[in-house]
């Protein structure tokens, strides 16, 4: 009759293993590790993001302001321009003088 091998108790588990186990707890502390910066870097980008929309949102601003501005001056210069030319041909033909071209 032969005897059946007594379970291995939790110490002889612990002491064949441990290998095992320490490396399962290192590889935990790295995914959290991992998982902690990632989430750093996501929230890094999300910050870079809204400023380059703040600030491309604030140069488009700036920029339809200033055409705008532009516009009216492109009026306005044109208009007197008009207006110089309208006087200077009054006065051509009161002094009968012939100013074309």
């Amino acid at each position: 009759m032969s005897e059946t091998p007594a379970p291995p108790n939790a110490f002889q588990l612990l002491r064949s293993y441990w290998p095992l186990v320490v490396a399962l707890i290192v590889g935990a502390g790295g995914m959290w590790e991992g998982r902690y910066r990632l989430e750093a870097l996501e929230v890094k980008v999300a910050v870079i993001e809204k400023q380059n929309n703040d600030r491309f949102d604030t140069l488009t601003k700036e920029r339809k302001e200033a055409r705008i501005e532009m516009q009216k001056m492109n009026r306005e210069l044109r208009d007197g321009l008009g207006r110089v030319q309208l006087s200077m041909a009054r006065i051509c033909t009161k002094l009968d003088v012939d100013c074309g071209d």
